[in-house]
């Protein structure tokens, strides 16, 4: 989707061939870093693969947020209209390969076929890995001539407030975010990184508004950034 794409994701997992006899330990998941001393924006892109070996949080460790429509949503299937934007503390990046089907509107069925690629080598369907490319071949030969990955992105982050903060209550548990950024979203995530780059400024809060465009008759919507700074914080200073 041009619009931010649905925040679900199917992860499937091999089961082992026996059962160990002490079970596994579960990868520990990164301490959020310390706002303080924050690292410089393009050192949050693989943070959670680097210090836990994990690409996305699991089901349920996150409150999923992307830009729906006219607003961005946020919470449990999509439930809380947090307005035109939302602040954060940034703490991880994840790119991605996203298989788009090239079709205005998938099917519940079709929109299984898109799946997303974190390695950038190999994907899951139905407990079955693929080759990239493989499986980009075998989409194709089922009549999606169209088909192609997109790049894509989830960042995550400390929840700080919203356009319609006063309506939306999240507890201390809640309020680390997977926010989805579509293809669009993404490349202007990294004209953001670039410009702070340049700077040389750190950047410890991040606004994400959300914003329309249009090219021809393709209309669309999608996350801008910018610095953000707390009322808490701008008071003091």
């Amino acid at each position: 989707m041009m619009l931010n794409q649905p925040y679900t994701e199917t992860e499937t997992v091999q089961a082992a061939a026996a059962v160990p006899a002490t079970a596994p330990a579960q990868p520990a998941v990164p301490a959020i870093p310390n706002p303080r001393f924050s690292s410089p924006l393009q050192d949050l892109v693989g943070y959670f693969q680097r210090e836990a070996g994990m690409y996305v949080l699991p089901a349920g460790a996150s409150t999923p947020c992307t830009v729906i429509g006219s607003s961005i949503k946020l919470g449990k299937d999509m439930v809380h209209d947090a307005g035109d934007y939302i602040a954060i503390e940034p703490v991880n990046l994840t790119p991605y390969l996203k298989l788009k089907l090239g079709v205005p509107a998938p099917t519940t069925d079709e929109k299984k076929l898109q799946v997303n690629c974190y390695d950038g080598k190999t994907v899951m369907l139905d407990d079955v890995s693929y080759g990239k490319d493989e499986y980009l071949a075998m989409i194709k030969s089922r009549g999606y001539d169209k088909a192609k990955w997109d790049e894509q992105a989830v960042l995550h982050g400390m929840y700080l407030g919203c356009e319609r903060e006063a309506k939306i209550k999240l507890g201390e548990d809640d309020k680390l975010m997977s926010i989805y950024l579509s293809k669009s979203s993404y490349n202007a995530w990294k004209s953001f990184l670039v410009k702070t780059s340049l700077t040389k400024a750190p950047v410890r809060y991040l606004k994400l508004t959300k914003i329309s465009n249009s090219s021809g008759t393709f209309n669309w919507t999608q996350f801008d950034f910018e610095r953000y700074e707390p009322a808490d914080e701008a008071q003091a200073a």
